[in-house]
């Protein structure tokens, strides 16, 4: 049974695109969700489980330090890297060269936005909202 309130597969967008509005040029990328509809992401969260497990347990045996959460964040930032950016667009290096879409640069970009961007990004690819064609 299908219901017609609920939407469709359909509806739903391969990729969606991030705007940094506050940057100069606004640049953006162009992204896939960081849901468990994308298998690539998820299955890298899960071969990446043991590491987290084992910062989990420095944290329950009180040893965690600020090293083990910049351990975990990187952890992240290269997953979204490798498995959630597809492209980019308006960043330059510090040359103001043009920066082209690769893996690595996409791994670059990661590791260099700062916290409170980095968390927006987060934020929007976590949404499945943001993966809707409009008019759904």
């Amino acid at each position: 049974m299908n219901f017609s309130n609920i939407p469709s597969k359909g509806d739903q967008l391969d990729t969606a695109r991030f705007v940094f509005h506050d940057l100069e040029g606004s640049p953006w990328v162009e992204v896939k969700p960081a849901t468990r509809r994308n298998r690539a992401y998820t299955n890298a969260t899960l071969r990446e489980a043991s590491k987290v497990n084992a910062i989990q347990r420095q944290l329950e045996k009180g040893h965690l330090t600020v090293d083990h959460i910049e351990k975990l964040e990187a952890l992240t930032r290269d997953r979204l890297a490798r498995h959630v950016l597809v492209d980019m667009g308006g960043w330059q290096d510090d040359s103001g060269a043009d920066v082209s879409f690769s893996e690595e640069a996409a791994v670059a970009l990661m590791r260099a936005l700062p916290e409170e961007m980095f968390g927006d990004l987060v934020q929007f690819v976590e949404d499945e909202g943001n993966f809707r064609a409009a008019d759904a």
